[in-house]
């Protein structure tokens, strides 16, 4: 008859084999946008939107904070959507978040986050 030794270790060390292998699967992809920073890349979005608009400059304060507000709730359900919602936290990684905040155009923009 063969006698089966069950080997046995902490606790602890159980769990850390078990976290590095998780991690070894996780862990190299690349880190990704936090949901705080996809609501900025929104605000950055649109606030580049509004420094495009040849007529924004001649607009009042009041104007001009109804023509952000316009083109943010667009931002929510135009073409860029897609890029802002949700999928920004599983899609966009921290180099294109750092990238697009720091866009001056929204060309400039969109190349980071393509």
């Amino acid at each position: 008859m063969k006698v089966i030794r069950r080997i046995s270790m902490p606790i602890g060390v159980a769990e850390g084999l078990v976290l590095a292998a998780v991690c070894g699967v996780s862990c190299n992809r690349a880190p990704r946008a936090s949901r705080a920073q996809c609501e900025l890349l929104r605000d950055r979005f649109v606030g580049l939107e509004l420094s495009s608009d040849p007529t924004a400059r001649a607009l009042t304060p009041g104007e001009r904070a109804n023509l952000r507000g316009r083109l943010a709730v667009e931002a929510l359900e135009g073409p860029h959507a897609a890029q802002l919602d949700g999928r920004c936290e599983s899609q966009v990684t921290e180099t294109a978040y750092k990238c697009a905040a720091g866009a001056s155009t929204l060309a400039a923009w969109e190349r980071c986050l393509e």
